[in-house]
């Protein structure tokens, strides 16, 4: 993760420090408040809690398949969903 921007220290320096493209730089420092506010900490918290498994698969959260209850999946052996309505 990127460690707290300093001021007087631009994206693209960072970015080639740490092996990314400008634009990744800028979108994660915006994402976690901007420069003022940026915590390398936090954001890795905050991604290790995106990635957390088990999540509910995205039919289940679709409050429209689940309301009318014609969405049936089914979980083959090599991990691949076939959807059905």
């Amino acid at each position: 993760m990127l460690s707290r921007p300093r001021r007087g220290v631009s994206y693209k320096d960072i970015a080639l420090a740490v092996g990314r493209d400008r634009s990744v730089i800028s979108r994660e420092v915006r994402r976690h408040g901007g420069r003022e506010v940026y915590r390398a900490a936090a954001a890795a918290q905050e991604a290790q809690a995106a990635r957390a498994r088990p999540k509910r698969l995205a039919v289940s959260r679709d409050r429209h398949a689940e309301s009318d209850g014609s969405a049936s999946i089914v979980i083959t052996t090599n991990d691949s969903c076939t959807c059905a309505y």
